[in-house]
């Protein structure tokens, strides 16, 4: 039986070479896929018998080659040169493994006649393995089976191969143990934990489940987790995964430059897809983050479901998965809530008289997740040891739920230990282990998180609205909704989504399923309040259950009072970790504690207690908020749910308090009390939410005075929920009070924080703040604007800019305003509309009068702004179009005029992307810009495609014919310089010397060929000066500047110092940025040796800042130093200087704890010099102790006077909060009802 070796593409076909070759040998050095190596996919070294190369050749389908002797003989011949360097460097064994069928016929088959090519032709022995060869090596390896399920044809087969890996008497034990807990899993996980109104079963998992977007954070994200992100969604067909973001190739992979709105895009990739697929096995250990319903727990319970689907192999299950998420390896997955392991590391669960960990059990994960499979597997026999056995023998993700539903802080940090540890020792075996933490973002300064040196982060965002209506049709769906009631549910939603307020709430999946059943129940009646809408979604439920029960329908009022009362107190239970019963901490309670809290609440409110037993049972099998999960206890089936009760508790029970008789726990005491309390930031929008309109004057009142007091002032908590109830549709019944919150929320501070790279005051994922003009949008679209008038181009323009687009027209104010500038003021006014996203809007005869006369010094950048944020290209005429083709092929691939995508700008970043694929398969899709350059798309994708796997690092073709199609797109551009100077740097073949070019400007050759060859001169500076001579254009001098500076050696370096220094300061301001950025992106990929230039005490002081910061990338430490400190005593930096320059400080602050007020005025002054700055450059180093209280005040103070930096920095202080039910007690919010022993 031959395995299916074509269900894996190119890439995972070498992984699998790599890993089955492994197998037989632990010494073997695996080279990473798809980069320059030398023809070398792995090696084994030994002391005596010298090195043996691997090397893999993939058929994507070999059933079709005519030929297989003649095209295995090809690649071996390309593969020669290699061999022959491979060999000099001490090689002594070549293997060539393919996945092609060789034939046996003695001399005349396939098998024979290559051997004999490969001994004819190497220098070194050498041997083909074919298919067979490796079928019979994968014999019995059944974890690369398991790892590779594509290898595999039908579920079944999945499943046969699981089982047949647990060979041996304890093996099949923990097999039988694990296929019962998997089967009860599977069971428990079927349905969706949210079951809806009218509904007469449970929503199945699958029938509902809807694959929602996530993108990695734009705080302190990292090269290689963006790297994989955007590969893993160029492999999913997802080749623009965000609104607004820059790409660039790094030569060890793609690095994602998220910009300021770096936003979800209608096509995102979705989780399941990106945690189910190959690659992720790349970033083991994972934290999702999302806001309150945004799907974190049901991802959880789909990805699990997944893979025990596939383990069990369920035939029909297994056809309802995508079949992109049933193409990845399959892993045992053990799926736990951190509540639970909560509990179980409690020490006092230790003594208890019902101790749920035994006492000779450590308090571990591995020892929860062994208990875990033992009870839910019927009891069988299972331990720690078997668990780690079965870990280290088998590939297995471990799926922990709810970090944040851990409320009380030190247990917390408990479970934070735990996790990490164990993912340590679990991590260190053979296996694939992997680690999912699920979270809503922790705003809590200081509380405990996942160290990010073990995981990393990724974030949940909105529905986009392509998603909204798939999750809508699978509603309606899984109702079975006749074809009227469908159509009719179909307009309403429609109509419903065409309001602003009603699509930010759709935006989210459990508010979306609320609003698609309060359409089905009342029509098109809905509620705008987030609040109001859950009061309406219980009013229907109960309507529907009262009709059917008599306990309902006599003790409905009571019914609610006493899910209100219980969701207050498992809340309050969980945060400060009271043992009113087990569970309690987790937001659970046993079904005698809950018997006792009904009949106390009874007695206390006049009630017979012989209504216990009804009252029990309308609670647990009619209104459905509370659940049984685990045996014998109940909590409420989604914590969303639980904060809407707990918040209606807190507001229906607060007193008045008249005046001579002051009573404590008012509604403002309570606010008071939750607000500053991230725990219960969720419980505080509910309660909000039921103010009136007399009560909003004070609410706002409790929210400006939480942000006076000083704990408070520079902490962003306030605002932020000044921003969720305005969002919430709190205050829009008093356009006063909202005029007030909008001025609190975006005072000089807020509005800093909302313009920040990475905005403050936002959900996670959700982008840019937003709000309606019923919330105050045009209040705060007319702060955003005025701030905008003066403000440069820089990184805080562009973020007012998103701000003020969110909230308000901008497009009409913005052509009035940028018609009426001239010069340098309308091409900063034409980014400020690019940055807005409202280009898209202009006329094709506004936009050719915004652009100006070709002859002007800004044509250039206002080409490159309006081409990048929307301007049809297609729709200009054919005398202008060559002029702006050239333009953007000159200057697109710049950062400060990347604002966007279209096929041009795609090609203008062709130097920053190739030779990744992805990004281009989409484009060869879009309608194109005009026929020239859809053509010249096409044909470079497909170059691109066919290439993927295959080094560009060996060969200078592929460069010469990707140069020679941009020269007959436009000719004479800085982006084929860009692309022929990466030619010559990074092809490594020494066969590639030039073709007898003699001149870098003229001479023989193309202009690849030239540059390679004037690469071998890196030792005459004399040959250099000569070249200059030629140089003709600013082109021309950038590119012999950028070449001097990375090639010559520092001899020649020193003596062509006054030439570079003169030929840097006379470029044009643009040109001389395109040459910052190509030094910059060169000392990235080629972050080789650094030299030491040795200059005299003075001479680095005679260069400019430009040539001063050009030479830093290469130069060793301390002479980096010293350039950058000249290029800092400066007084002017061009943006490209200043984003140099201030990447080089932000890891260094607090190195000089007395020099902080210094160094942050240095980084403001580079901000307004227009440093573009996101991600990883933005944060200092984790850990390090922040500015002084002084000087963190001073940023409070004069927010816009202080780098975006500063203002996050400032922006991290924020006190512990006190536990709520500390305060309830002290200010008796439960007289009647709280008693100590509980």
């Amino acid at each position: 039986m031959t395995a299916n070796y074509e269900g894996l593409n190119e890439q995972d076909f070498q992984r699998f070479c790599q890993a089955l070759l492994l197998a037989q040998s632990r010494d073997l050095q695996c080279m990473p896929v798809a980069m320059p190596d030398g023809g070398r996919d792995a090696t084994v070294g030994h002391p005596v018998e010298g090195t043996t190369v691997f090397q893999v050749k993939f058929a994507r389908a070999p059933e079709r080659l005519d030929d297989v002797v003649s095209w295995v003989c090809a690649a071996i011949d390309r593969e020669r040169p290699k061999v022959v360097e491979l060999a000099r460097r001490g090689a002594r064994r070549y293997f060539l493994m393919t996945n092609v069928r060789g034939s046996s016929h003695l001399g005349t088959g396939s098998i024979d006649r290559v051997q004999d090519h490969l001994n004819s032709t190497l220098p070194i022995p050498a041997q083909c393995l074919w298919r067979d060869d490796l079928d019979r090596r994968l014999d019995g390896q059944f974890h690369l089976k398991i790892q590779y399920p594509e290898l595999l044809s039908g579920a079944d087969a999945l499943a046969l191969v699981w089982e047949s890996s647990f060979a041996g008497e304890q093996e099949k034990r923990r097999f039988m143990a694990l296929k019962a807990y998997l089967a009860h899993q599977h069971e428990q996980d079927s349905g969706v934990r949210f079951k809806q109104t009218g509904q007469q079963r449970v929503d199945q998992l699958f029938d509902i489940f809807v694959d929602v977007p996530v993108v990695p954070p734009r705080r302190r994200v990292d090269a290689r987790l963006a790297e994989w992100y955007y590969s893993a969604a160029a492999a999913h067909g997802v080749s623009r995964p965000f609104d607004d973001a820059r790409l660039c190739y790094h030569g060890a992979g793609m690095a994602l430059e998220l910009d300021v709105e770096a936003h979800f895009g209608p096509d995102a990739l979705g989780a399941a897809s990106l945690l189910l697929g190959q690659s992720a096995r790349d970033f083991p250990r994972l934290v999702i983050e999302g806001a309150p319903g945004q799907g974190k727990s049901t991802l959880s319970q789909y990805l699990a479901q997944v893979h025990r689907i596939r383990l069990l192999g369920n035939v029909a299950e297994t056809a309802r998965i995508s079949p992109a998420h049933r193409a990845g390896p399959v892993l045992l997955p053990l799926k736990l809530d951190l509540r639970d392991l909560a509990d179980w590391l409690d020490p006092e669960e230790r003594t208890s008289s019902e101790p749920r960990r035994p006492t000779d059990w450590e308090p571990t994960l591995e020892s929860a997740l062994a208990a875990h499979i033992h009870r839910f597997s019927g009891g069988m026999r299972f331990d720690v040891a078997d668990l780690v056995a079965v870990i280290d023998q088998h590939p297995t993700l471990v799926i922990l739920d709810g970090l944040d539903e851990v409320g009380y802080l030190r247990m917390r940090e408990s479970v934070v230990a735990a996790v990490a540890e164990a993912a340590t020792r679990l991590g260190s075996g053979q296996s694939d282990f992997r680690m999912l933490v699920t979270s809503r973002p922790s705003v809590i300064a200081h509380a405990a998180t996942l160290p990010r040196r073990q995981f990393q982060h990724l974030a949940l965002g909105p529905l986009s609205r392509p998603l909204i209506d798939e999750y809508a049709e699978k509603w309606a769906t899984a109702r079975r909704l006749p074809k009227r009631d469908l159509a009719e549910q179909r307009s309403v939603l429609k109509e419903k989504l065409s309001q602003p307020h009603m699509i930010e709430l759709a935006k989210n999946t459990m508010q979306l399923s609320i609003l698609l059943s309060l359409i089905w129940a009342v029509g098109g009646s809905l509620p705008d309040k987030r609040t109001k809408l859950y009061d309406d979604y219980v009013k229907v439920f109960l309507d529907r259950e009262a009709e059917k029960s008599r306990v309902v329908r006599v003790n409905r009022d009571l019914l609610i009072d006493i899910h209100c009362y219980l969701a207050f107190h498992l809340h309050s239970s969980a945060e400060s970790n009271q043992k009113s019963g087990r569970g309690a901490a987790a937001g659970r309670i046993t079904e005698e504690e809950l018997r006792r809290l009904l009949r106390e609440y009874l007695r206390e409110n006049g009630k017979s207690a012989e209504l216990v037993d009804s009252l029990f049972t309308g609670m647990v099998e009619r209104v459905l908020a509370i659940v049984s999960r685990v045996t014998g206890t109940y909590e409420f089936e989604v914590q969303p749910l639980r904060e809407y009760f707990a918040g209606r508790f807190l507001n229906h029970t607060a007193p008045n308090s008249p005046p001579g008789r002051p009573r404590p726990g008012t509604k403002p005491d309570r606010f008071l009390a939750i607000a500053p309390n991230p725990y219960w930031f969720n419980i505080c929008r509910f309660f909000a939410g039921y103010y009136n309109k007399g009560e909003l004057a004070d609410l706002a009142e409790r929210i400006e005075e939480l942000g006076r007091e000083p704990a408070q002032a520079a902490a962003p908590l306030a605002r932020t929920i000044a921003v969720a109830l305005l969002q919430d549709w709190v205050f829009t019944q008093s356009p006063r009070a909202t005029q007030r919150m909008v001025d609190f929320a975006f005072d000089d501070l807020g509005l800093r924080w909302a313009s920040l790279p990475a905005p403050l005051l936002a959900e996670t994922g959700a982008g840019r703040v937003r709000l309606t003009e019923e919330c105050g949008g045009q209040h705060l679209f007319e702060k955003a604007w005025g701030r905008l008038q003066n403000e440069p181009l820089t990184e805080r323009a562009r973020g007012l800019c998103q701000l003020a687009a969110g909230c308000g027209d901008f497009f009409t104010p913005w052509l009035a305003r940028v018609r009426r500038e001239t010069g340098p003021e309308r091409t900063r006014w034409i980014a400020f509309g690019a940055w807005a996203d409202v280009v898209r809007h202009l006329a094709t005869a506004d936009a050719l009068e915004l652009l100006g006369p070709e002859q002007d010094k800004e044509f250039p950048a206002r080409a490159c702004y309006l081409v990048g944020a929307g301007l049809l290209y297609d729709d200009l005429p054919a005398a202008i179009r060559t002029a702006v083709a050239r333009a953007v092929l000159n200057f697109g691939g710049l950062s400060i005029v990347t604002t966007g995508t279209s096929q041009l700008m795609t090609i203008a970043n062709l130097a920053n992307i190739v030779p990744a694929s992805g990004i281009l398969r989409s484009e060869t899709d879009r309608k194109p810009d005009d026929e020239p350059v859809g053509a010249a798309v096409a044909a470079i994708s497909e170059l691109m495609e066919s290439s993927v796997g295959e080094s560009w690092y060996h060969s200078l073709e592929r460069w010469r014919w990707l140069v020679d199609a941009v020269d007959r797109l436009c000719p004479d551009t800085w982006l084929a310089r860009r692309l022929a100077f990466r030619a010559a740097s990074e092809v490594r073949s020494r066969a590639e010397s030039g073709r007898g070019s003699t001149g870098l400007f003229s001479g023989p050759g193309g202009l690849v060929d030239r540059l390679r060859a004037a690469r071998r001169r890196r030792n005459q500076p004399w040959w250099w000066e000569e070249q200059l001579e030629e140089a003709e254009s600013q082109f021309d001098r950038a590119l012999w500047a950028l070449a001097v500076t990375e090639w010559c050696s520092v001899d020649a370096l020193r003596a062509l110092i006054l030439p570079l220094d003169r030929v840097v300061t006379g470029l044009d301001r643009w040109v001389a940025g395109l040459l910052q950025e190509a030094v910059r992106d060169h000392s990235r990929r080629a972050a080789g040796r650094r030299i030491e230039y040795r200059f005299s005490p003075v001479a680095h002081l005679r260069l400019s800042a430009d040539t001063a910061m050009l030479l830093h990338f290469r130069a060793a430490t301390a002479d980096a130093e010293l350039l950058v400190r000249r290029a800092i005593a400066a007084s002017d930096w061009t943006p490209f200087v200043a984003t140099s320059i201030a990447d080089f400080l932000v890891p260094r602050l607090g190195e000089e704890p007395a020099e902080w007020l210094r160094d942050l005025r240095r980084l403001e002054r580079l901000e307004r010099s227009g440093a573009l700055r996101g991600g990883e450059t933005l944060w200092p180093k984790e850990n390090r102790t922040g500015p002084p209280a002084e000087i963190i005040d001073m940023i409070r103070r004069n927010p816009w006077g202080f780098s975006s930096t500063a203002v996050i920095l400032a922006s991290a202080v924020a006190p512990a909060p006190r536990i709520v039910a500390e305060i309830a007690q002290e200010q008796q919010w439960l007289t009647e009802l709280w008693t100590d022993d509980r």
